[in-house]
């Protein structure tokens, strides 16, 4: 399977179990891995053809922002759900979700999830 990378997205969003989090917001960054069967736009050269990172952007940009969870797990959750709803050729999505300045007393560089969803394990509504 061939994949397109996205990686070092940045969002300012309000996730977090504490209420200063939901009230306050704070960074996260995102790395996405699409997996998509890149074969005919690599002969065609038309972006038409593969999925628009711009689109792409955008779409994880408003799951983050469009509602508040307090897991970073649901976030990754609502974007790969919404990545997989949108683009039917994309067969496979990995959402990194990395938290910078997660409220914990530890000398650390970021919390994440890793999670990975197939086309086949989608639900649409």
């Amino acid at each position: 399977m061939d994949r397109i990378k996205i990686t070092g997205l940045r969002v300012f969003a309000y996730h977090g179990v504490l209420d200063r989090e939901q009230e306050e917001g704070q960074p996260f960054v995102l790395d996405l891995i699409l997996g998509v069967d890149l074969e005919k736009p690599c002969h065609t050269d038309q972006v038409e053809d593969t999925i628009n990172y711009a689109e792409v952007c955008d779409v994880v940009r408003d799951a983050m922002t469009g509602c508040k969870y307090r897991l970073i797990e649901r976030a990754a959750q609502e974007v790969a759900s919404r990545l997989l709803r949108k683009y039917e050729n994309l067969e496979e999505v990995t959402v990194i979700l990395k938290k910078p300045r997660a409220p914990i007393p530890a000398d650390f560089e970021m919390v994440a999830v890793e999670i990975t969803r197939r086309r086949e394990g989608i639900h649409h509504a």
